[in-house]
């Protein structure tokens, strides 16, 4: 798209254009640096002429979007900081305080066995609301197909000069848009509704997707199974992942991919050959039991007699070890007993409330370092953790790469960082919507699972959250970065001189001691809703009319 010329630009700043020549000026101007630097001396050179002619000195400048940024973040972030911290603090008395006789639903550890009233809206939301699922679907899916496909044409005819970059775009969406929306489901017997028995003899070539009451399988499933029912047990083998929502779980078969289960009590004796990973308020993990890789645990009670082939994590509220451990095991739990008969091959670490509260018998085998990590020792793990080189190592890693990345989107999409805090509303607004994001989006993915063609899309949903938030990082380093600097001009220069001293003040402040995740916390949130209040003011000026 060419540049208007600069009288159409000084047109503009004179306020002399119409409504539609106007909107078709703010929607060039969006994208181009170049005719913005242009408005901007034009408009200098307007203030100068009308100072010579009114015979005065000119006015002092309005005031810059670096000082009301720098006010703005100054203003809310201690506020919400403050907040929090209250919030946090009333909470963690509630966790450690004995509440009088029917109080005991305001404790947080009370929570940890609410599986079943979870478990009881998601069986409701899967037979009440499949209609409005796909339905949902349906324009989620158009909508987004409509943005991306609007975006990346405007990116590649502005960044790249071709006409052909458009034909590109528009081939490869009327591909995607054209092909064969079947693979996914073609790929899996998809069996809603009803009870599925699998029998000992028989062989089902593909994955397997079932809603049913109950899942049944005894004889071998070559592809992946994704269950959604009352009862799933497997006695046979399944030859990919397995991904189970169920009030009850057992596996007495062989998984030869990763488990994923979800439910109220999950009982394992055969073999995992890939990770393990279980969310149920009951995890036993039978003596005959083997998990080949990693097992991540978070229960209510977790009781381990098999055999964990690599490492173990899990966050409990009581654990009872009597199994083995390849390599490490790492517990956070309210009471943990590891008795005679346990072996980990590496370091056995346990945090725990008290020292008291974790119980390890003499003859628990532990080839690395066992240690209990009470909060009176909690100071000193912090301290050591800022002796390490690795440590400073990493997060120089960090940094190098979100500048990079960085500095390709002011490149690419700068109008994507032209976000501003001008007060203390401004941040609590942006900061609202990024929670409100934080909230729904999970919520929405989970809803997306519990239909067969959004299982994909929440899988992608999931990997453009986890970018969201990569992202948000970022821009709230080049805001804090040019609240800081007094920048000349829009150059790449300037703009990757302030990511760079945003970054690093960003990084320390994630990591300062006790504080740093509190920061993280809030300037992620407000990051993201800078982020999507950008992106919809971005879209918004697209679908003005073009100059």
């Amino acid at each position: 798209m060419s540049c208007p010329p600069e009288w159409s630009l000084g047109a503009y700043v004179d306020d002399e254009l119409l409504d539609a020549e106007r909107s078709g000026a703010e929607s060039h101007l969006v994208g181009c640096e170049r005719c913005r630097r242009l408005v901007v001396e034009l408009q200098a050179e307007a203030r100068l002429v009308s100072n010579v002619l009114a015979d005065r000195a000119p006015a002092e400048a309005p005031p810059s979007q670096v000082a009301s940024s720098a006010r703005g973040l100054a203003t809310g972030f201690p506020v919400t900081l403050g907040v929090i911290a209250s919030g946090v603090a009333v909470f963690g008395f509630l966790f450690e305080s004995r509440l009088p006789s029917g109080m005991e639903w305001a404790r947080p550890a009370h929570w940890l066995g609410a599986h079943e009233m979870i478990l009881d809206v998601l069986f409701t939301l899967r037979d009440e609301v499949p209609g409005m699922i796909e339905f949902a679907l349906a324009i989620a899916v158009t909508a987004s197909a409509a943005a991306l496909i609007t975006f990346l044409s405007s990116v590649l005819l502005r960044r790249l000069g071709d006409p052909r970059a458009l034909g590109g775009v528009l081939l490869l969406a009327l591909g995607l848009a054209l092909g064969d929306p079947s693979p996914a489901r073609a790929a899996a017997d998809v069996r809603l509704d009803q009870s599925v028995h699998i029998g000992p003899d028989e062989v089902l070539e593909r994955g397997l997707f079932n809603t049913g009451e109950s899942l049944i399988i005894e004889g071998k499933v070559v592809g992946d199974v994704v269950a959604f029912c009352e009862r799933v047990t497997i006695r046979g083998i399944v030859e990919g992942d397995v991904w189970v929502i169920a009030r009850e779980f057992e596996l007495t078969g062989e998984v030869k991919g990763n488990l994923h289960a979800f439910g109220e009590r999950s009982r394992i004796s055969g073999r995992v050959d890939g990770s393990l990973y279980n969310g149920s308020d009951q995890v036993n993990l039978e003596p005959e039991a083997r998990v080949e890789r990693d097992a991540f645990v978070l229960s209510g009670r977790f009781i381990h007699d098999g055999v964990i082939g690599r490492d173990l994590t899990a966050l409990v509220s009581r654990g009872e070890l009597q199994g083995a451990v390849g390599r490490h095991a790492e517990i956070w739990s309210e009471q943990l007993e590891a008795r005679a008969g346990t072996t980990v091959g590496g370091d056995l670490t346990a945090h725990v409330d008290d020292e008291e509260d974790a119980v390890i018998d003499p003859a628990v085998e532990v080839a690395g370092a066992s240690q209990i990590l009470s909060d009176e020792l909690a100071l000193h793990r912090i301290r050591s953790n800022y002796q390490q080189p690795a440590f400073y190592l990493w997060r120089l890693v960090w940094m190098a790469a979100a500048f990079g990345v960085g500095l390709l989107l002011l490149r690419l999409v700068p109008s994507l960082f032209d976000a501003d805090v001008a007060s203390a509303p401004e941040f609590f607004r942006a900061l609202g919507l990024g929670f409100a994001f934080a909230v729904l989006v999970p919520i929405g993915l989970v809803v997306l699972l519990l239909s067969v063609i959004g299982v994909p899309l929440a899988l992608i949903g999931a990997s453009l959250y986890a970018m969201v938030w990569y992202l948000a990082v970022i821009l709230v380093a080049v805001l804090v970065g040019r609240s800081l600097t007094s920048m000349e001009s829009d150059s790449l220069r300037d703009q990757g001189l302030a990511l760079l001293l945003g970054l690093v003040l960003v990084t320390i402040a994630f990591h300062l001691p006790w504080i740093g995740g509190l920061v993280r916390f809030v300037g992620m949130l407000l990051g993201a809703g800078l982020l999507l209040d950008r992106a919809l003011a971005l879209w918004n000026a697209r679908r003005t009319p073009a100059y």
